[in-house]
């Protein structure tokens, strides 16, 4: 991910890789691993782990099997609890190109509609209210779609299990994003990047609408997505109160090869909501150092979270596809860590 002139500067230059400071970044590194060791946390980043974080003081290094029942107990909730959105059993019906709000851009005074794919489960069974997940898609935040890779297999096997999954788009490059006025703070925020900035800005806006305008539980909603997406769903879920923002409720965050780009990690704070992260060490365009950090800071303040380190999967991580275990999907891993705290 290289932002032109107009955007600012590659990620190795805002200090969290090494993409034009190798020495730096290899010093970095280093306290990383060395962190990491004294916070109980196993310094290897050749197999994949599972990790789960509930205070300093107790963090543990945990095989994936009792990952699972650490999270059951900590959140207070029972299998009984949550298996209905473990299972598929629901029809899914998909609605596309939802408006959800419009965007404001250089090239148009009128703005530009953002739309969504909303899929929802239809049948017998189903509650007043539904857990959602808002899926917000990668593309470097030049490109990308609502429709791409694995988010529609992904939005609809959530739905069949009891989810209302939402695929957005959002404002990109070009045309040129406008800064609003209430996003202004943000923006100054975010290394006065407007792409970052109007994708956080767009995702508030789809999180209202879903809220407004559907059956989705206010206090059941998680966001996740991958590169980009997961760049801009972390900072949706942890960081507007730190940008002077209204925060708006998330109950969980699921990512993939990306994380907290500014002032990194540090805005993660006790009480904020769990996530799963999943990224390559090989990574080489979202440098692993990134989630490492955040694994580091959700260790010290205790947010439970699940972490898999994954060996040689580049910036491409086929989370439909490889896992943990030869019978487990990265997926498979997912909808059991939502089921655990949206249940």
């Amino acid at each position: 991910m290289k932002w032109n002139d107009r955007e600012g500067p590659e990620l190795g230059v805002l200090g969290i890789g090494a993409a034009r400071t190798p020495v730096a970044g290899v010093a970095l590194e280093a306290r990383s691993v060395a962190r990491r060791r004294s916070l109980g946390i196993p310094p290897s980043r050749i197999s994949v782990t599972a990790l789960v974080a509930r205070s300093f003081a107790t963090s543990l290094a945990l095989s994936a099997s009792f990952v699972l029942a650490l999270l059951l107990s900590g959140c207070g909730d029972s299998p009984d609890d949550v298996q209905d959105l473990r299972t598929a059993r629901f029809e899914v019906s998909v609605t596309r190109a939802v408006p959800y709000g419009v965007g404001r851009v250089e090239s148009d005074p009128a703005g530009i509609e953002l739309l969504l794919d909303l899929y929802e489960p239809t049948g017998d069974g189903l509650p007043d209210s539904l857990p959602a997940m808002i899926f917000v898609h990668g593309g470097g935040f030049t490109g990308g779609s609502r429709t791409q890779g694995a988010l529609p297999e992904m939005c609809t096997a959530l739905a069949s299990r009891g989810y209302l999954c939402a695929s957005i788009d959002y404002r990109l490059r070009d045309p040129t994003p406008v800064v609003s006025e209430e996003f202004a703070p943000f923006f100054e925020y975010a290394a006065r990047s407007r792409m970052i900035t109007a994708a956080v800005e767009d995702t508030g806006l789809a999180h209202t609408w879903i809220v407004a305008h559907t059956a989705a539980d206010p206090d059941r909603i998680a966001v996740g997505g991958g590169s980009a997406g997961a760049i801009t769903a972390a900072h949706h879920a942890w960081t507007r109160d730190d940008a002077g923002l209204a925060p708006l409720p998330v109950r969980a965050v699921v990512l993939w090869a990306g994380s907290l780009l500014f002032t990194p990690a540090m805005d993660l704070a006790a009480g904020d909501a769990p996530f799963i992260n999943i990224h390559s060490i090989d990574d080489p365009v979202v440098p692993y150092l990134v989630t490492d950090r955040l694994v580091i800071r959700a260790t010290e303040v205790g947010v439970p979270f699940e972490h898999y380190a994954v060996p040689g999967a580049r910036h491409g991580i086929p989370i439909l596809r490889e896992g943990p275990a030869p019978d487990e999907t990265y997926f498979d891993r997912i909808i059991e860590f939502l089921a655990t705290h949206l249940g």
